[in-house]
Parts: structure tokens; sequence; C-alpha cells
């Protein structure tokens, strides 16, 4: 049950166009589940693009562990596929009344690059508020708010 073996394994027999064989063999990498398996086995899924069970995979790692890069992953998959709201959902809460600034402005840097600008507004303006000495947060919003067509508030 060596992870780099079953990897390997389940890539040879997806080059033999046995996908499900594939599938099976990469599932017995979380025969005992924790959130570092599932989080890798994800990363396979998403490497030989299979999203629906990357996220499957994404959602039972953080079910067993919180992780932040993991939530990531899982909210641009859902986005890849076209399901927006579970996605700006897990970004939101990322960067939620707790977050710290810097992780307010990393969502709303993924937001922007998704062409989200009007749900970028919010985080860049609480990052801006949290540390108004930071000028990058300042001048991101500026630009957001023109994007936004919001130039009032872009001075």
């Amino acid at each position: 049950n060596d992870t780099d073996y079953l990897r390997r394994l389940g890539e040879y027999h997806l080059h033999l166009g046995q996908t499900d064989k594939a599938k099976e063999t990469w599932n017995r990498a979380v025969a005992t589940p924790a959130g570092d398996k599932y989080a890798e086995l994800a990363g396979w899924y998403e490497a030989h693009e299979f999203p629906e069970e990357a996220l499957q995979s994404y959602q039972k790692a953080l079910e067993l562990q919180p992780n932040r890069e993991w939530s990531l992953r899982l909210a641009a998959l859902h986005h890849s596929l076209g399901q927006e709201a579970p996605a700006l959902e897990i970004w939101k809460g990322l960067a939620g009344a707790e977050a710290a600034a810097a992780d307010r402005a990393e969502v709303a840097n993924i937001l922007e690059s998704y062409n989200l600008h009007k749900e970028a507004t919010a985080l860049w303006e609480a990052a801006a508020a949290q540390e108004p000495e930071t000028l990058e947060y300042k001048l991101a919003l500026a630009q957001n708010l023109v994007k936004v067509e919001r130039q009032e508030g872009a001075s």
C-alpha cells in the first residue's frame, strides 16, 4: 500500500485504458482514512482530469482535517466545474471575520483572477481597513473599484 506505488500502478492502468481499475487502485491509498491521504488522492484525480472524484476526495480530506490549501483547491475545482456558488462560499469562508488581512487579500486576488471583481471588493475593503498602513491593499482596492465602476471610492 505504498502511496507512490499505488499512484504509479493507477497511472499504468490508465495507460491501458482501464479507468475503473486505476481509480480502484488509487482508492487503496485511503484504506486508513486520513486528511493528507485524501488530499493526495485528490491531487492524483486532478492531475488526470477526474474533477468530480477530486472534489469528493478534497471534501473528505477537509472533513478529517481542516486545511487552507485544500479548501482553495476545492473552491477552484467547484469554479472550474461551473459551480460558482459553492466556490464563493468556500473562498468567503477563508476570508471571514477572523481572517488576517493577508488572507483576505489572497482570496480577493483569487476572485479577481476569475473576474469576480464585485465579489472581491468587500475583501479588499476589509483588508485595507484592517491594515491601513499597507498601501498594496489600498492600491488593489482602488484598482478594483475602477473595475466595478465605483470610481468615487478609488481615489
